[in-house]
């Protein structure tokens, strides 16, 4: 049962009658509803609750959306035609979201391997000369020569 505010029974009982005076030729027709200025079409459900509402600059509420059950897949619309219906199972991404906190340091790892040795070094410069060393033992005597 479809509840209407006063203000819109006229325009209602004017649709009525078009209905009825047209006959089989408004069956072919499409039918145009205008809100009034800062107004809206709304329809409602049984308990006389909002359920769908097209406001007079075209946006469109569906206030009991929000309390529905979540369903599985995403509504997409249309911007060149203003047809809503499924999504492509590729069209849809959301916005990437802030990065998360940083996680606790994890454990330290294992002691790795031994590397393989590096290559050898450029010769250094010579060193000063050094002290001289202390005189050596008197060497034993040395053979006799020949007798001349």
């Amino acid at each position: 049962m479809l509840h209407f505010q006063p203000r819109t029974t006229v325009l209602v009982s004017a649709i009525a009658m078009a209905l009825a005076v047209s006959g089989t030729a408004l069956a072919q027709q499409d039918v145009t509803i205008t809100p009034p200025a800062a107004g809206a079409i709304i329809l409602r459900d049984a308990g006389n609750t909002d359920a769908l509402r097209v406001n007079a600059d075209g946006t469109i509420q569906l206030p009991q959306v929000a309390g529905q059950p979540v369903q599985s897949g995403p509504l997409c619309f249309d911007p060149g035609t203003g047809l809503i219906g499924s999504c492509a199972a590729s069209g849809v991404t959301g916005v990437t979201g802030p990065t998360g906190a940083t996680g606790a340091t994890g454990p330290m790892g294992a002691t790795g391997a031994t590397g393989p040795i590096g290559a050898t070094g450029a010769t250094g410069e010579m060193g000063p000369v050094g002290a001289t060393g202390a005189t050596g033992m008197t060497g034993p005597t040395g053979a006799t020569g020949a007798t001349g």
